[in-house]
């Protein structure tokens, strides 16, 4: 098999691959988002209700989980479902300090968008 053939090989291969693991991603992202979703689904309502929020942090996203009343944690996740800080909520208001940037000064460069809220009363 000379060099050319080898190459018209490869690159299917490689676009195959790359597909795959963005398209993979993909369906991940949106079973955690759908399985928390779910979750809350099942739980009592929340006092105020819940909402699930898509943040967008020098390109990088995460998801935002309002917590249930007062002084409990709010959660923020990354995009495999891993916890990575408490941004608000707790006995101060403020997290668990965990957080990297501040989603909530006047200057935050935190994209926001809804993706769910609780419409159940």
């Amino acid at each position: 098999m000379n060099l050319k053939n080898k190459k018209n090989h490869i690159i299917p291969f490689i676009i195959f691959f790359t597909l795959n693991n963005i398209l993979g991603c993909e369906v991940n992202k949106v079973s955690f988002i759908e399985n928390k979703i779910q979750d809350l689904k099942s739980r009592p309502v929340y006092n105020p209700p819940a909402s699930v929020w898509k943040w967008i942090h020098k390109g990088t996203t995460y998801y935002y989980i309002t917590s249930d009343c007062c002084d409990q944690y709010s959660e923020l996740y990354d995009i495999s479902g891993k916890l990575i800080c408490h941004p608000d909520g707790g006995m101060t208001g403020k997290g668990d300090g965990k957080c990297t940037f501040d989603a909530f000064s006047v200057n935050s460069l935190v994209e926001k968008s809804l993706i769910w809220k609780d419409d159940r009363k």
